[in-house]
């Protein structure tokens, strides 16, 4: 019986990442990299079929269901407004309803309070009683684990052969220049 990969969970900081918008347009740039302790390298990891499912405190978006608010209440009514804006942002509401009250929020936070319909929409918000609440909002599949030999190590630690980790040597500046003034 062929043994099945095992997926991993990071949470990603509203510290550093105020929103997983944040955090993904980074990932785009820079690509993704988690750096991890020795003794916590998961098992079971293959590369290419393994995924980081990436987590965020503000991913997702619920409403005051209790008093019979939905989701779709809340769209409808924000798209009632005929706000040329809203009514665009709406356009990715089925992709992600976090991200289009977060513009709006953002938008009126940025408005004086009374100016309309910006005033309504957070009411809308408001009456709807949203909340953001922790939740996944993307993966990535693992494509490779690296581990970083130390000055005076050549291979891999016993523990990690055979896992399919690479071993790299980070080579500094200094050590460049070095090398460099030596040849």
């Amino acid at each position: 019986m062929e043994e099945q990969a095992s997926d991993l969970l990071m949470w990603v900081g509203a510290t550093y990442y105020p929103t997983s918008e944040d955090f993904a347009s980074e990932c785009i740039h820079q690509g993704l990299s988690k750096r991890t302790a020795i003794t916590s390298v998961p098992e079971g990891i293959v590369n290419g079929v393994s995924r980081l499912f990436l987590i965020h405190p503000w991913a997702c978006l619920t409403v005051d269901e209790e008093n019979g608010h939905t989701l779709e209440e809340l769209h409808d009514r924000l798209e009632s407004l005929d706000n040329p804006l809203i009514s665009e942002w709406l356009q990715d509401w089925d992709r992600n309803p976090a991200w289009v009250i977060r513009q709006i929020i953002e938008k009126t936070s940025k408005e004086p309070p009374a100016q309309e319909p910006w005033y309504e929409a957070t009411m809308i918000i408001e009456d709807c009683g949203v909340i953001f609440t922790p939740g996944v909002f993307g993966f990535s599949y693992i494509t490779g684990m690296q581990y970083v030999v130390s000055k005076g190590e050549t291979d891999l630690p016993d523990e990690l052969k055979d896992r399919g980790i690479e071993p790299v040597r980070v080579v500094y500046d200094e050590e460049e220049q070095d090398a460099e003034s030596n040849s």
